[in-house]
This record gives C-alpha cells, structure tokens and sequence, in this order.
C-alpha cells in the first residue's frame, strides 16, 4: 500500500511538471519576440548627394551600427538621421529592444569608382617628343603613370601638367581618390624618335667626281670636274619612325620598334614617300607619273625590276618639295662639298669614326647619326645602309656626264646605290664607289635613302 502511494505521487509530480513546462513555453513565446532586422534607402539628391536612410518594422526598436567588418551590439553607433554616403562604405546594422531579442544583422554597401580618364595623345609614332595631357573629370583625385607598361599604384609617378615625353615607353595611367576604387586604366604604346627631321644646307661649288685617291672599279673613272647648285640634303638617313609616320603605316602595335634605325625600302618606295612627305608639308611634290603628283593614283610599287609601270617618273627639279638627291649630288654632299679634304670615305679616311661595316657593326643595322658627321654635319653617308639615287646607272657614265648638275641617263634597268651598309667592305663605303641593286623595286635589308629639296 505504501509503495502504491509512491509511485502514485511520483506520476502525479511528473505530469505536473510536465503541465507546467508547456505553459512556461507557451508564455515565454508570448513575451519575448525577435526584432525585425533593419533595412536600407539610399536616395541621391539634385546634387549627386547620397543619402542612406534606416528603417525597422519593429515599433520602438533602436538601431544600431557600425562600418566596414564591425558586428553591431547595443553599444554601437545609435542610428538617429539619414547618413550621407560619400566614399566607399560597408554598415552592419542591428535592431535592438527591450524584452526582445535583437534582430539579424544587416548589411549595406555603396562603392564609388573614378570616372574613365583619357590620355592625349593615346600613342602612336612620333617624330618630335609628343606632349602628354592626362585628364579625368571626378574631382579630388590624383593621376599616377608608368612607363614601363606595368600597373600604377597611390605610389606611381604623380602627374601634375602636360609633359614632354623624349623616349620609347609603355605608359599606363589610372586615376585615384581616398576610399574610391580607382579608374580603369589607360594605356598607349609611344615609338618616339630620337633622330631629328633637319637639313643640311650644301652649298653650291664644283669638285672632282669619281675615283680620286687609290684604285677603284671600272665605272669610277674617269674622273671629272662637275658643277652642282646649292640644295639642301637630309642629316640622317630617313628613320623607320620618320618613314612609318610619313607612309600612313598602321600605327596600331602592342611592341616598340626601332625608331631611329634607317628604314630599308626600294627605289620605288622612297619616291612615293618623297612626294607624301612633300604633301603633308604643303610643299609641291618633286615626282609625277602619268600626269599625277599623288602617290594614290600611281597604283602599286612594281614588285620586280621586269615591270616598266613606274620607269616614266618625271621629276619636276624647280619644284620645292622633296626628292632623291642625284648621284652627283650624293657624292658632292658625302665629300663635304668644295673645299673639304678629300677624303676616302665622307668624313675622314679612318672608316670606324664615320661608318658601320661589317669590321665594327657586330652584323646589325645601327641608329642613325652614332658616328662622326662629315664637314657639312651629315651622317652615315658611309656604311649602315646604302642609299638611293635618282640616276639610272650607265656603267660608263662618266664618259659623257654633262659637267653641270647631271642627273643621269634617260632610261635605264637600275638605279644607282651609294654609300655602302652595315655588312659591307670598306672599299665598298668609300665615297666614289658606286652600286646597283639588280632588283631596283626590291626591299632589301641594305637599302635606305635620304631626301634633298632644291635651294632655290
């Protein structure tokens, strides 16, 4: 009877208890609820002003915040008016209130990016330092470059003004503000040369054509006393750089050339940049074919020396426009004119201070003007790359030149080289020595030239 009662009490204890548990739950959810979690607006003024606004669902909850990676407590930022957004910002945010729990986090973000920058010119090949203007159009920023293609950081060079830029270089720019992801970049590869576009006035005078000194070949002699008029003569070889930006050549590479090296090109070729040169300056173009001073209506450069579509060239000699100097011109200009010592090769008898050959060139072609000039400041008339004339080439020639300002014979197959190139003999630089190229239409890695205008 007694351990009836026990077990009776016991049950009747275990159901009470567990009668009064489902009404403390049932209370306990009736008296504590979870806060809402808070959102966001963000509203942009006539201004371009940003403007974040809080809000909760839960009536009477306080909210509270903080920035970047910071979790919200009770103890964070009390959210009390809309907050102006200005730079880049991450909130958390929580609700908060008494005899409640506190809501989920919430999370808010805005970032701001500096506007696409420009960069003027955008690169290119240029024959004069071109200058660079850098500009961006959000304000409080700082523009930082390189040059040597890698990515700037706050740390790169700072640009302040519109710069001279004087040599090759890879530039990349990106614009910068404080707590803004900065701009896209901007980048343009520059092929800059170094060689200057200048002239050398040669002035009028007579001298002694041909072979003067040691012995030479066969269409070197005889020697003979020739008049030239005054002209005015290239100092350097035409550049690749001058020669591409002249020519119309895609300017459109993702590698530098080499600027200041002589180009190589055929007969051809040098005559149609003579009179592009001559048209971009304003100047009356020197050639005509077919009745037409504009390379675009002469069709293509012939390919071999079999087509006979380009051999009616005319060159007009009063007009004041570029052109090939004639042979005689060549070599007055390469011996210094008419009272220079008379040299072997232009500029003095010691061929390693005036040229490249194949004794000093290391079997490359070198930027133009590395040597000594001769006495009327021109470079290179000796080695590094041979050069074309106007002339028609005669083997005896000489035999019948006129002695005043001759131009050549009126027809021909090839047209005379002078000068010798980077892999040639000495004997083959010397200023008398003459040369055709059997392929006159030909590019070849030897063949170059340089211009002349008449002075007139």
């Amino acid at each position: 009877m007694t351990k009836h009662r026990y077990f009776t009490s016991i049950l009747v204890l275990l159901l009470l208890a567990f009668a009064l548990t489902g009404c403390m739950d049932g209370l306990f959810k009736l008296q504590i609820k979870e806060v809402e979690a808070p959102t966001f607006s963000l509203d942009e003024d006539e201004d371009g002003t940003f403007m974040l606004t809080m809000s909760c669902a839960t009536k009477g909850a306080t909210i509270r915040y903080e920035y970047n990676d910071m979790w919200p407590n009770d103890n964070s930022i009390k959210y009390t008016e809309p907050i102006e957004i200005k730079e880049n910002t991450v909130i958390y945010a929580k609700a908060f209130k008494k005899n409640h729990f506190h809501s989920l986090t919430s999370r808010f973000s805005k970032s701001f990016k500096v506007d696409p920058m420009t960069m003027e010119p955008a690169g290119g090949f240029f024959i004069t330092p071109p200058i660079i203007t850098l500009e961006c159009p959000t304000e409080e920023i700082e523009i930082r470059y390189t040059l040597d293609g890698s990515i700037p950081t706050e740390k790169s060079i700072l640009y302040e003004a519109p710069f001279v830029l004087t040599s090759n270089a890879k530039m990349i720019a990106r614009a910068f503000r404080e707590n803004w992801s900065p701009s896209s970049i901007v980048e343009g590869l520059f092929n800059i040369s170094e060689v200057a576009s200048e002239m050398a006035y040669i002035p009028g005078g007579t001298f002694t054509m041909g072979r003067t000194r040691g012995d030479g070949e066969s269409d070197e002699y005889p020697a003979h006393s020739v008049d030239i008029d005054s002209f005015y003569m290239d100092k350097y070889p035409v550049t690749v750089g001058q020669y591409y930006l002249t020519m119309g050549y895609n300017t459109d590479y993702s590698y530098h050339i080499k600027m200041d090296v002589p180009a190589t090109g055929n007969w051809g070729y040098a005559v149609k940049y003579c009179n592009l040169r001559s048209m971009a300056e304003g100047l009356t173009p020197a050639y005509s074919l077919h009745g037409s001073t504009n390379p675009a209506n002469w069709g293509i450069v012939p390919a071999t020396e079999s087509d006979s579509s380009w051999r009616d060239m005319v060159c007009d000699w009063d007009a004041d426009g570029y052109r090939l100097p004639t042979e005689a011109e060549w070599e007055y200009a390469a011996r210094g004119g008419s009272h220079s010592a008379d040299f072997l090769y232009s500029g003095s008898d010691d061929i390693n201070t005036v040229a490249w050959y194949y004794g000093n060139s290391m079997n490359a072609l070198h930027d133009a003007g590395e040597k000594m000039p001769n006495s009327l400041g021109i470079y290179d008339m000796s080695g590094n790359i041979r050069e074309w004339c106007w002339d028609w080439y005669k083997a005896d020639y000489y035999e019948s030149s006129p002695t005043q300002n001759p131009r050549g014979p009126d027809s021909g197959l090839y047209h005379v080289l002078r000068g010798g190139y980077w892999e040639d003999y000495p004997a083959n630089c010397q200023v008398s020595h003459r040369f055709i190229h059997v392929r006159p239409y030909t590019t070849s890695y030897a063949n170059g030239f340089r211009v002349c205008r008449s002075a007139k």
